[in-house]
């Protein structure tokens, strides 16, 4: 059982890892590439912190220093300082997954948000209609 659990955390690591290489090919491809950072909030949601650019909707998913480490797009330098920081500081990487986890989890499921949405759809459908003065 222990090498299961020990093989599972270096698989979602080593995941993570090649979705954030993916992700920082081009500078501030959350904006251009997804905008609503499904990638990130997905990572959070199994416990990770998150590293990447400070642009699209990333900064309104985490927190610099407390889900993740936020950089300024572009900024390989500081790409590169932060994957080496999260790499050498297992209390780091256990506190911001931690605090990644638990403010993915708040969030409402893709289920409650379309049952949100349908019943508001209802509500607007089935209100008596203005009528147009033209």
């Amino acid at each position: 059982m222990g090498s299961d659990v020990t093989r599972s955390a270096h698989s979602r690591w080593a995941v993570a890892l090649l979705l954030l290489l993916a992700a920082c090919l081009e500078p501030a491809p959350a904006a251009r590439l997804e905008p609503g950072g499904t990638v990130y909030g997905e990572a959070m949601a199994f416990g990770l912190p998150v590293v990447g650019w400070r642009a699209g909707n990333l900064p309104y998913l985490a927190e610099h220093e407390r889900e993740g480490l936020l950089i300024r797009p572009g900024d390989l330098k500081a790409l590169t300082a932060s994957l080496q920081r999260l790499a050498a500081d297992a209390d780091l990487r256990a506190r911001l997954g931690r605090a990644a986890k638990a403010r993915a989890l708040a969030r409402p499921t893709w289920d409650e948000v379309a049952a949100s949405f349908f019943d508001r759809l209802r509500e607007v459908v089935a209100a008596p209609q203005a009528r147009s003065p033209l």
